[in-house]
C-alpha cells in the first residue's frame, strides 16, 4: 500500500506555508504597530511606577514613616496581585512586568515604613525607660 495524498489537506497546508512566508503588508504592519504599542505600553507603566522611588527614596533620607498611612499601599498592593493574576491568565506581557514591578515598589515602600515605624518606637521606648531611672 503506497503513499495516500488528501489532495486538500496538501493544498491547504500550501496555503498557510504561502502565508507565513509572504504576509499580507498589512497584518505585517499589525504585528510590528503591536509591538511599537507594547515598547509604549511597557515605558508608560515604568514611568508610573517609578514615581514610588522618589517617596522611598525620601523615607530612606528622614528615616521616619510615622505620617505615612499604611492602608493606601496595602490596597493598592492587593489589587496589583488580583490584577497581575488577571494579566498572567491573559498572557499580557506589558501588564505583568509593569504589575510586577509596582508591587515590588509599593512593598519595599511598605517595608520601609515598617522598619522605620518600629526603629522609632523602639528609641522612643528606651529613652522612656532612661528617663524614668
Amino acid at each position: 500500500m503506497g503513499l495516500v495524498f488528501d489532495k486538500y489537506a496538501v493544498e491547504s497546508k500550501c496555503h498557510l506555508l504561502k502565508r507565513s512566508l509572504f504576509m499580507h503588508p498589512n497584518r505585517l504592519w499589525e504585528n510590528i504597530s503591536m509591538s511599537v504599542m507594547q515598547w509604549i505600553g511597557m515605558v508608560g507603566f515604568w514611568l508610573i511606577e517609578f514615581s514610588y522611588v522618589s517617596q522611598i527614596r525620601k523615607l530612606y533620607i528622614v528615616k521616619e514613616a510615622e505620617e505615612f498611612d499604611l492602608m493606601f499601599p496595602i490596597l493598592n498592593v492587593l489589587g496589583r496581585v488580583l490584577a497581575l493574576i488577571y494579566s498572567i491568565l491573559k498572557k499580557d506581557f506589558v501588564l505583568i512586568n509593569g504589575f510586577i514591578l509596582g508591587i515590588a515598589l509599593r512593598l519595599t515602600l511598605m517595608s520601609q515604613v515598617i522598619w522605620y515605624r518600629y526603629q522609632h518606637r523602639r528609641k522612643q521606648r528606651l529613652q522612656d525607660e532612661a528617663i524614668s531611672i
